[in-house]
């Protein structure tokens, strides 16, 4: 196989296949990584990142610009220097958080790691 290189994630093949196709009718060859597996069970895909979307690497340029011609993507979003976006961003493949303010999301898991990491020792001391 020749070199691809990922260019997109999405969470559910079905979401794969609407850009696949949509690459594909602009003459752009499309490879979709771990699409069988995570078709095969969805629970999988925040386990292996989600579907990869993969494209030549002579036609990543074209491929992303049609992506973010139709709003997959967004040059504002990929380049920001913005905090609250880079978490946005850091959080979009875990499925609860993806949902929720970026503050709140952060904030969340925050609470959750420092729970699991001192119940054990509040846990020890009774």
């Amino acid at each position: 196989m020749e070199s691809f290189q990922t260019i997109y994630t999405v969470n559910l093949p079905q979401d794969a296949y609407l850009i696949k196709s949509l690459l594909e009718s602009c003459d752009i060859e499309v490879y979709l990584k771990d699409e069988l597996t995570i078709q095969s069970d969805n629970l999988l895909s925040p386990a292996l990142n989600g579907v990869k979307i993969q494209v030549r690497e002579e036609k990543i340029v074209e491929a992303m610009a049609i992506l973010e011609e139709q709003g997959y993507i967004s040059k504002e979003y990929e380049n920001a220097e913005d905090f609250w976006l880079k978490v946005e961003r850091w959080m979009a493949p875990i499925p609860v958080f993806n949902k929720l303010h970026p503050a709140v999301a952060l904030f969340s898991l925050l609470l959750i790691v420092l729970l699991l990491v001192v119940a054990p020792f509040v846990i020890a001391e009774m």
